[in-house]
């Protein structure tokens, strides 16, 4: 699975296998009444600023392994949502869980230019581990 477009869905993403993608994100969920929980797993996107891309509906990230190699002179927004649909409450990333290398997804610029962008859930922090960020559970 890449793309979950024109129909309504509720999907689980579980197992320790990897998916790689190249020149577009490796997860792309288009309607707003679907959603997408990821609970492990390992996501590469090749030449793509984006790994994980909401254009509308939610998707939920308990845990797993997100990395992309943007393009040159890409920003990297390795979670990205459409920005007038994440304005319009349409579209969004939760994360709960997970390790997210060479972005933070507690304060980044995926839908502003300020890195103030935070996809972290209230009750979860974001971890700086050098390599990665982390996400876990606030004691």
């Amino acid at each position: 699975m890449k793309s979950v477009r024109g129909a309504v869905v509720n999907v689980d993403i579980k197992g320790d296998g990897e998916i790689h993608y190249d020149s577009n994100p490796t997860i792309w969920l288009s309607d707003k009444e679907s959603k997408i929980t990821i609970h492990d797993g390992k996501f590469y996107a090749g030449n793509s600023n984006e790994c994980i891309y909401s254009e509308n509906g939610i998707i939920e990230i308990l845990g797993g392994e997100f990395h992309n190699i943007p393009a040159e002179g890409q920003k990297n927004f390795l979670l990205n949502c459409k920005d007038a649909n994440y304005q319009a409450g349409t579209a969004n990333i939760i994360v709960k869980g997970g390790k997210f290398y060479g972005f933070d997804p507690a304060a980044n610029a995926a839908e502003s230019s300020d890195m103030s962008t935070n996809f972290v859930a209230d009750g979860y922090k974001s971890v700086n581990m050098g390599e990665y960020y982390e996400v876990v559970k606030i004691d």
